[in-house]
């Protein structure tokens, strides 16, 4: 008896210590392995990097703008004055046709009607946009995930339920060789269930290799090292609420902003603009131009700048009303998105009223199969049924249990579903 208490408190310590071994993944853990695994998630810092650039750029534009010119040229003719002199001993030297300039331009823009303020707050939501569609990306990758990680939890289910039934078999197989040693069964019997055993033996080859698939599709999915000692916990969901919270619908109100503020930019850019102005050059002629001598000289000032033709030719309205448009198609957009995810995830509480329903009925059902499988198998052992009645029981009463697994999985799947079609948290 000793013996016996020590074995049992052996196998009780390897036991808890292989369960402490083993690894549990959450599909939470899932969901933030996806993030961090997917190749997507490094256009978050791309875009980062882009925007910087693009906002210093915007930047410069209230620096000094800086450009060096020179220039030869040669005319077919210079100005002179019309008056000859040479009575009076007076020689006006003519300008040369070649003529040589080189020149230092400074211009700085001191006011622009705020076309770069306004640039750069559309930056600032174009930005948002990118980081917003690769959020999108990312999410709606998330029901990739989903679906595998339930798949690993059905395959697991099946794998059990199939264990289930080879145990059913091996014990019904040998009431069998004992009823056909005591002369109550025949050889016919025996190897009807051997047969069925083989058969299910098969099944779970079949069952374990996908299995194994799941498996391995939800590793590459999540970067997490998940294997067949990998134990996957089942969620607890409750029923999410039906508000729609996706991303989407941030990405389309990003994006409608961002059109009004390029309309705004649009305005700005087209009004009056104001800079000042210096020149530094070398030359000849200088500012006199009469004279024929190299000389330097400087200019300096403050200048106007309004560009009217895109308002005189309609250019300006014309992009205007593209961009009203695009924002109207952005709209419609965002409206037709709130229509199929309404649809959708109403489908899907129905879909889970219609699961619940059939849950009771299915577990009433098995119930009875269990409670036909049990007098089959006194029979079996007396010996006044057949193997080919007591497989279809078993049979019978393993599709049972099978259904009604499936319907728990497919019930959490759905509320799973319905927090990913409506973005609940």
């Amino acid at each position: 008896m000793k013996n016996v208490l020590l074995s049992t408190a052996l196998l009780l310590l390897l036991s808890l210590h292989s369960r402490a071994q083993q690894a549990v993944v959450t599909l939470s853990d899932c969901y933030a392995g996806l993030e961090t695994n997917y190749p997507g998630y490094r256009q978050y810092q791309l875009n980062d990097d882009q925007y910087a650039l693009q906002a210093k750029n915007l930047q410069a534009n209230f620096l000094p703008q800086v450009e060096w010119n020179a220039q030869a040229t040669w005319q077919s003719a210079v100005s002179s004055l019309p008056l000859d002199l040479s009575f009076a001993g007076l020689n006006i030297p003519g300008v040369s046709k070649d003529q040589y300039k080189t020149t230092l331009d400074i211009r700085q823009l001191i006011w622009d009607a705020g076309t770069t303020r306004r640039q750069k707050t559309a930056l600032d939501l174009e930005n948002s946009v990118e980081q917003t569609k690769t959020t999108v990306a990312l999410y709606q990758l998330k029901a990739v995930v989903q679906q595998a990680f339930f798949q690993v939890l059905l395959s697991r289910e099946n794998i059990r339920l199939n264990q289930l039934m080879q145990e059913n078999l091996t014990a019904a197989l040998k009431k069998a060789l004992d009823a056909q040693k005591n002369g109550l069964g025949s050889k016919e019997q025996v190897n009807t269930l051997k047969a069925a055993e083989l058969q299910t033996r098969a099944a779970q080859i079949q069952l374990q290799n996908g299995w194994r698939n799941s498996l391995l599709q939800l590793e590459k999915l999540t970067g997490l090292p998940i294997d067949t000692t990998t134990m996957l916990e089942i969620p607890q969901t409750t029923t999410p609420e039906a508000d729609i919270l996706r991303p989407e619908l941030d990405l389309f109100a990003l994006q409608k902003q961002w059109i009004s503020q390029k309309q705004e930019v649009l305005r700005a850019a087209n009004a009056p603009k104001v800079s000042i102005f210096a020149t530094l050059g070398y030359g000849r002629p200088g500012l006199n131009f009469l004279s024929n001598d190299f000389e330097t000289f400087a200019l300096t000032g403050i200048a106007f700048r309004w560009n009217l033709g895109t308002k005189f030719n309609g250019k300006e309205r014309r992009d205007l009303q593209l961009l009203a448009i695009q924002q109207k198609q952005i709209g419609l957009s965002s409206e037709n998105f709130l229509l199929q995810t309404d649809i959708q995830s109403r489908q899907l509480f129905n879909k889970l009223e219609e699961l619940e329903a059939i849950r009771q009925l299915e577990a009433e059902q098995l119930a009875l199969h269990d409670e036909l499988l049990q007098l089959n198998e006194a029979r079996l052992a007396l010996g006044t049924t057949t193997a080919s009645d007591y497989l279809r029981f078993l049979n019978e009463t393993n599709e049972s249990r099978i259904r009604l697994a499936i319907n728990h999985i497919q019930q959490l799947f759905t509320k799973e579903q319905i927090k990913y079609i409506t973005g609940q948290p």
